[in-house]
Order: structure tokens, then C-alpha cells, then sequence
């Protein structure tokens, strides 16, 4: 991810909120997405040295990120923490995902990552790259919603 890609980031990951999670946010929290906002975020993240995030690009448009760099939590069973993983809703299901995550994340890695409870889609997805829930429970700041943490090759 270079500078230049923050504010095509930033409305990508909106958008991918609200087609993701349209059946379990409320109207008004998905209203309260605004693509405006989020693009100082971003751009910290593309300058971070410890922050690897990649970006699908077509046309100019970003159709997908993933952004992986150190846990954020200090019970994390390993180093690495996949921060984030949208694929627009056109893009389900032509491997898009599956490039975006193995590019940010070689197969072997030791990683953690939290996803919504809510989120069956994503936790099957996520398992079938060797994600494996490992008990801990959280709370997304955002959307107040129950959040389980996944781990694949948790360090001993």
C-alpha cells in the first residue's frame, strides 16, 4: 500500500462494512460510516514500517486490502496479527480473498486475528486457511458486537 491508496482504502473498507454487515448493524451505525473520514488512518498504517498491507487494484479502484503487522493484544498466543481483510461483495468468491490474504500472510505463518461472532462467512473463511478459534472473546469498539479471536500456528 503506497500513501496515495489511503482515501481509496478508506472508502473500500467502508463499503465492505456495509455489505458485510448489513444484517447485523444497525441502520444508523452503518450510516455513520462516512468514506470522508478514516483516510488519516490509513495513511499512518501505509507509512508504518511494522504494518505490511496489500492492495487489489483494478482500474484505479481498490477492490480489496489486507493489512497484517504486530498483535495488538497482550494475550496474543503469537507475533503477528492479520489487522484486516475486505474484499468488496462483487469480488466474493474469485479467490480475490484467498490472493490478498497469501500475499500479506505466506501459508506457514504464525498469526492471530479477531472477526465478528455474527460473521459466519468470514470465520469459514478463515478456517479454511488454519484459522482456529482459541477462546478468547472480545467486544468490537464500533459496533459494540462480540468478537472471537482465530489463530493459526500459535507459538509455544
Amino acid at each position: 500500500m503506497a500513501p496515495e491508496h489511503a482515501q481509496a482504502v478508506t472508502d473500500c473498507h467502508v463499503r465492505c462494512w456495509r455489505e458485510a454487515h448489513a444484517d447485523v448493524l444497525p441502520p444508523h451505525l452503518l450510516d455513520a460510516l462516512r468514506t470522508g473520514r478514516g483516510a488519516s488512518r490509513w495513511l499512518r498504517v501505509a507509512r508504518d514500517p511494522l504494518i505490511e498491507t496489500r492492495v487489489a487494484l483494478a482500474d484505479g479502484a481498490v477492490l480489496g486490502f489486507a493489512s497484517v503487522g504486530p498483535a495488538r493484544d497482550a494475550s496474543a498466543p503469537t507475533a503477528l496479527e492479520l489487522h484486516a481483510l475486505y474484499v468488496r461483495a462483487a469480488e466474493h468468491g474469485t479467490g480475490l480473498a484467498d490472493a490478498l490474504l497469501d500475499s500479506a500472510l505466506p501459508a506457514a505463518t504464525p498469526c492471530t486475528l479477531w472477526v465478528l461472532a455474527a460473521n459466519p462467512r468470514a470465520r469459514a473463511f478463515y478456517r479454511r486457511h488454519g484459522f482456529r478459534e482459541d477462546g478468547a472473546r472480545g467486544l468490537d469498539p464500533f459496533a459494540l458486537l462480540p468478537t472471537l479471536r482465530m489463530v493459526r500456528g500459535a507459538l509455544a
